[in-house]
């Protein structure tokens, strides 16, 4: 534990008193050193990127926004802190708790982002891989406001939840290709993988191409020609490769 100097927001930015932070997947790889190939820091780190707060500093060059409004977004240099500097926010919902704000940020754009990559469009069929985790959630709520549909993998507990966001549950595991294809008899157009299951060679059968496939969970992805797509910590879109 250490003390770290209070930051301030600089051109184009604002400061926000934190009231509530996110956590996600990639903070525990990066507190664990899992991530240090791929994504190295330098301590002392304050880890975190999801962050909702009232603005207390905002600087030249942000419109739209005024000291005391309610925001969330993507912090700089950490959110898991008495204050954040954000550049990437946008207005929180009255009706929207503080929790819930800080729960969106990386799930939101990185669900967002997959669906532009794959360029999902009215009446195609998309399949999720993981429908019911924050990024899957998302994206099942985005890809049916652009008119696709959508089938999702998650265990029972979760299928009333999915389709209540308008998607058609599927069990994931040993015979998905099988259930898929029933629910689908048309066929696939894309699939994203938000779990990491191992599901990737069923996923392509499903899709017909691996080129039609998006992955941002599995470490197999090179193995089999997918594109592999991180999600982002920082609010700047991140292209698909095909690394690890």
């Amino acid at each position: 534990m250490v003390d770290v100097d209070e930051p301030h927001a600089g051109p184009g930015q604002i400061r926000v008193a934190v009231r509530a932070a996110g956590v996600n997947p990639v903070d525990w790889k990066i507190r664990s050193g899992a991530m240090q190939q791929y994504m190295p820091v330098q301590l002392p780190y304050v880890p975190g990127s999801d962050v909702a707060g009232v603005v207390d500093e905002a600087r030249r060059g942000v419109g739209g926004v005024a000291v005391g409004a309610e925001v969330f977004g993507f912090a700089l240099g950490g959110g898991s802190a008495e204050y954040a500097v954000l550049e990437h926010f946008a207005a929180k919902p009255a009706g929207m708790s503080w929790a819930e704000a800080a729960a969106l940020p990386v799930a939101v754009e990185t669900a967002v982002r997959t669906l532009n990559l794959l360029d999902v469009s009215p009446g195609q069929t998309l399949l999720i891989n993981g429908a019911a985790g924050g990024v899957g959630t998302a994206a099942v709520q985005f890809a049916r406001a652009r008119g696709a549909t959508v089938i999702g993998t998650a265990s029972p507990a979760n299928h009333d939840f999915l389709r209540s966001l308008g998607a058609t549950p599927a069990m994931y595991g040993a015979g998905l290709v099988q259930r898929v294809r029933a629910l689908a008899p048309a066929g696939v157009d894309f699939a994203l993988d938000v779990a990491g299951r191992g599901a990737l060679p069923e996923l392509i059968e499903l899709t017909g191409s691996a080129e039609r496939l998006l992955t941002i969970a599995d470490p197999q992805a090179q193995q089999y020609g997918v594109p592999y797509t991180g999600k982002s910590s920082t609010g700047q879109q991140q292209t698909p490769s095909r690394a690890w």
